[in-house]
């Protein structure tokens, strides 16, 4: 059985800190952030609405403030079954979601502790474990993988959770997740290299 973990390409170099070297790395959030992103996703949707109107009633003649007003709420008044099934399928995507609360890192490759709401855990060996990260301009994300071998021998790499970390709003901070992906290099976890995607994308999945 082909079960032998490779060295795999170093992951893409994040920014050094003082907090990205330690003997043990424990990182931990007070919320996972859901709310955030599910209110933040239908306000960015709301108003992008908003602007496809303003932008349908400028081709035709100029507006004053009464009518401003009225073509803010014109996306709830047209299209009301489109937005309710919005609000009812993303939100609901995102809080599905497992997020963890904390991250655990032991170094020397001994191990990674996720710690996800109402106290459930996983814990896995350095030979059960795998990670990707991806450096964006605006945000961060650090992907966590189950390492299973197969019945033909090859290994599986399954997602665990997707921790994606903005410069601001609750749960997970863009730097923080930094941190996190350069204790995992620095102690010689398993990198998978996995396609970058949108950030929404990352949410629907």
């Amino acid at each position: 059985m082909q079960d032998t973990i490779k060295n795999k390409p170093a992951p893409p170099q994040t920014k050094r800190n003082k907090n990205s070297y330690r003997s043990g790395g424990i990182w931990s959030v007070k919320s996972t952030g859901k709310l955030f992103f599910a209110i933040g996703f239908s306000l960015l949707f709301y108003i992008a609405l908003a602007l496809l109107i303003l932008a349908a009633v400028l081709d035709d003649h100029s507006i004053t403030v009464s009518d401003l007003w009225k073509i803010l709420l014109m996306p709830l008044l047209i299209a009301p079954l489109f937005y309710i099934v919005w609000l009812a399928v993303v939100p609901g995507m995102i809080f599905r979601k497992k997020i963890p609360l904390q991250v655990e890192i032991k170094p020397y490759q001994a191990g990674v502790t996720l710690i996800f709401p109402r106290k459930k855990q996983i814990r896995l060996g350095v030979d059960r474990i795998a990670f990707c990260f991806h450096r964006k301009s605006l945000h961060n994300v650090l992907i966590f993988y189950k390492i299973v071998p197969s019945r033909s021998g090859r290994l599986v790499f399954q997602k665990i959770t997707t921790l994606i970390g903005l410069p601001v709003g609750s749960g997970w901070k863009k730097e923080t997740l930094s941190e996190i992906a350069n204790f995992l290099h620095q102690n010689g976890y398993q990198y998978h290299k996995e396609k970058d995607k949108n950030l929404f994308l990352r949410f629907m999945e």
